[in-house]
């Protein structure tokens, strides 16, 4: 599970009493008082960055459908990314391993206890999501690539897969410090019922990881 992040940008200004701050001044007074040259960059900066804030505002298209063979190579890039195999934490051994790869998927896509869907968000290929048996319980997992971060897509395709699969309860596990995937599971009515620690291959060490549950009468609280 991926964690979401909120950018922020902050800018200050401070004088330091340099040639270029008076030239700056200068270059304001000789403008009627006007922006700097500093000042204007940086209105600049703040500009572009509320632009690409703007672009990552929440999907107006998502959806869920069964996995089709031209996802699996878009899925294998995404688990490329170290900082979703950090975040994840809970990973295969070597996830550059083709082979490994095309022989797990193999196996999910022809098992019938898998309920395993392609996440779209206005018609790309966001990652995927999935429900399976893990002994006697169900669980639920998914992966999306970076770039569908902080958009609020993992909270909308959960809330379509747990309207999917109706059986409860549905248990789910993340990184104690994944704070993004817990939040996404809590908004769907998951709750936190322990804790456990284990080797995480996304790591290389003992990493702890909450387990949630989501019961019948919790759902889309």
């Amino acid at each position: 599970m991926l964690v979401l992040r909120e950018t922020r940008m902050v800018i200050g200004f401070r004088s330091t009493g340099t040639r270029n701050d008076k030239d700056d001044a200068q270059g304001a007074a000789a403008n009627g008082g006007g922006p700097s040259r500093l000042q204007s960059a940086l209105l600049v900066a703040a500009v572009a960055e509320l632009v690409r804030q703007k672009t990552m505002s929440r999907f107006e298209s998502i959806t869920i459908r069964e996995v089709e063979s031209s996802d699996l190579e878009t899925f294998y890039e995404h688990q490329l990314d170290p900082e979703a195999i950090r975040m994840a934490a809970f990973v295969c051994e070597d996830p550059k391993d083709k082979v490994a790869f095309d022989a797990h998927w193999d196996k999910i896509l022809n098992s019938s206890q898998i309920t395993q869907r392609t996440i779209v968000a206005e018609g790309q290929v966001a990652g995927h999501i999935s429900c399976y048996p893990h002994g006697e319980n169900i669980e639920v997992t998914y992966w999306l690539g970076r770039e569908f971060w902080g958009r609020g897509l993992a909270t909308q395709a959960l809330n379509r897969m747990l309207h999917l699969v109706v059986d409860r309860p549905i248990f789910a596990r993340a990184a104690t410090d994944n704070i993004g995937s817990i939040r996404v599971l809590q908004k769907c009515g998951f709750k936190i019922i322990g804790k456990n620690k284990d080797f995480a291959n996304g790591r290389g060490e003992d990493t702890e990881e909450y387990i949630l549950r989501l019961d019948l009468d919790q759902a889309n609280e």
